[in-house]
């Protein structure tokens, strides 16, 4: 474990007193109605971790890290390669070879002096729970179905709010699982129990899914931590590159699900 490595501590909460100069930055974001200065300063003293720097982390990231979000961690164990380069948009083919979490972080800093970064180049799995939990939010742009139930189950037990996001093809999809809430459903309700991979790397990816996908959660995250809003609750985004549409599947939480259902009572 390196010394850039916050795996094994709980990420601190940033304290937040706005200078003239973030002022001015954040200026266009503050005047929303409905945003203003309130929800300017909950963004800033949020705690988000980012798993995966991949094509959604990395237009993910950024859009939270020029957006004013407090603290950002990014997770990933992989390494830049040349096809990485047609969607994972924080990286050139200077980067070739280098630590994804790592070079991610290097090129958010250029945009954002006043974010608390942080990379950890490792699986998540490695990552303690109580790190994990330190969170304010958990944003899953991984690509395989384990690391996505596994990250369901650590967040539902840490009562963590998880968004997952996810683009293959033309298609992507966006689900925000706030599990302070009973009666919220979590991923395993949605998608059930040992689900099929879809990996760009096998049916490839169109670019712009990537983007708009990571757009859409960053869009996510910022409603959530900025004002409080789920503007997606207990509904299934899904979004077509081909049609340039929409729509949104209403779930429901699974009684019997093993991971948030209730157990049954024993006789």
């Amino acid at each position: 474990m390196s010394e850039a490595d916050p795996q094994s501590r709980k990420p601190e909460r940033p304290s937040k007193h706005f200078s003239d100069a973030e002022l001015m930055r954040y200026a266009r974001q503050i005047i929303l109605p409905g945003w203003d200065i309130e929800a300017q300063s909950k963004l800033a003293q949020a705690r988000v971790l980012v798993v995966g720097a991949g094509g959604l982390g990395c237009p993910i990231a950024l859009s939270l890290c020029r957006a004013g979000v407090g603290a950002l961690c990014l997770i990933d164990n992989d390494v830049v390669e040349l096809s990485n380069l047609q969607r994972q948009s924080l990286f050139t083919e200077a980067h070739l070879g280098q630590s994804k979490a790592q070079v991610a972080v290097s090129e958010l800093k250029k945009h954002n002096p006043y974010v608390v970064l942080s990379a950890v180049q490792d699986r998540v799995q490695n990552c303690t729970h109580e790190f994990l939990g330190g969170f304010d939010l958990i944003i899953d742009g991984s690509d395989n179905f384990a690391t996505r139930d596994w990250l369901n189950s650590v967040a539902f037990d840490s009562k963590v709010p998880l968004l997952s996001a996810a683009a293959v093809g033309y298609d992507g999809q966006l689900a925000l699982y706030d599990f302070s809430q009973s009666d919220q459903a979590c991923y395993r309700c949605v998608f059930g129990e040992g689900g099929v991979d879809t990996r760009c790397s096998e049916l490839g990816v169109l670019t712009t899914t990537t983007q708009v996908m990571g757009a859409l959660a960053a869009n996510a995250a910022l409603i959530w931590l900025g004002q409080g809003v789920n503007n997606i609750e207990n509904q299934l985004l899904l979004w077509s590159a081909k049609t340039l549409t929409s729509r949104k599947i209403t779930y429901h939480r699974d009684p019997l699900c093993e991971v948030c259902g209730t157990p049954p009572e024993s006789t």
